[in-house]
């Protein structure tokens, strides 16, 4: 047992050798570094992204949503910040999480002037789908965080991947929300929204910081002060992970438990109506929809 145990070890260190050597890191790093610069160029696509955003929400246009998150430059910062985590990076940690947290502010402070000013602002079916995340919110967000920092390390594809994975991600969207919450004065949708965001940051750090681990991107020296510090960073965000996790499998547990319910609805009503020589009235309350009929037995 011992021997499989060393030859499957050799054969991990093997693969994980080969990756590396697949991958042009100094590339990469300059990648990296220009990921997490800032300009007025830079908050000025934020800014229309969001505004996009905050449109195709409030008019309830998934098509316009859709445009926004094509086009948001947040992605980027984020999976700077999945590298910093992994290699100890402090130069680049520091300057993503400034530029994160500058643009969430951003992003967040417009989006509720906007929809204070906005004579549009009811709450709509694509507001709502973002301020109740689940378990597959987070698991969405991790494969699209792979997507990216795989991207971003192989320079495969890149201009196409990364469209798709700001869809999947979608970091722009919660954001709107959120700021939508505010200026509405909805602050329980605000809530719901951040956390989203929130969700799918944590995400896109935990698979970035395996996808750049792969591939050969660790601290440079491996002294006892950094191996100590990899570890308390990864209990963190292990931490985080199980924390979060707890209100995404409620959620999901609710939402199960309403789909279960809404089928048995609809079941026991064609049961109990499904009859011939009837008359059909549809009604449409809140989120709730069906068919009522009536007629002689």
């Amino acid at each position: 047992m011992d021997l499989l145990k060393l030859k499957a070890v050799e054969l991990v260190n093997a693969w994980l050798h080969k990756k590396a050597d697949e991958v042009n890191q100094a590339s990469v790093m300059k990648t990296v570094y220009q990921e997490v610069d800032i300009s007025a160029g830079y908050f000025l696509v934020l800014t229309i992204a969001n505004l996009i955003a905050l449109t195709g929400l409030i008019t309830g246009n998934t098509a316009v949503i859709i445009g926004a998150m094509l086009i948001s430059p947040l992605m980027g910062p984020i999976l700077s910040s999945g590298f910093a985590f992994i290699t100890g990076n402090e130069a680049i940690g520091r300057k993503a999480f400034s530029t994160i947290v500058k643009s969430v502010a951003a992003t967040i402070a417009v989006a509720a002037f906007a929809t204070w000013v906005s004579p549009l602002n009811e709450v709509t079916q694509e507001i709502l789908a973002r301020t109740r995340p689940n378990l597959y919110d987070l698991v969405v967000a991790f494969l699209a965080g792979l997507v990216g920092a795989i991207a971003i390390c192989t320079k495969r594809n890149y201009i196409t991947i990364v469209p798709g994975v700001a869809i999947a991600t979608a970091v722009i969207p919660p954001l709107s929300v959120a700021g939508y919450g505010l200026g509405s004065g909805h602050f329980s949708i605000a809530l719901g929204g951040f956390f989203l965001f929130f969700t799918n940051f944590v995400a896109i750090i935990i698979s970035t910081c395996i996808v750049f681990f792969i591939y050969g991107f660790r601290p440079g020296l491996l002294s006892d002060i950094e191996v100590v510090n990899l570890k308390r960073r990864i209990y963190a965000l292990g931490a985080i992970l199980l924390v979060i996790s707890i209100p995404l499998l409620y959620t999901l547990h609710v939402s199960l438990s309403e789909v279960r319910l809404r089928g048995g609805i609809n079941t026991a009503l064609k049961r109990a109506f499904d009859i011939e020589k009837t008359s059909y009235l549809l009604f449409d309350y809140g989120e709730l929809d069906g068919v009522l009929r009536s007629g002689p037995r």
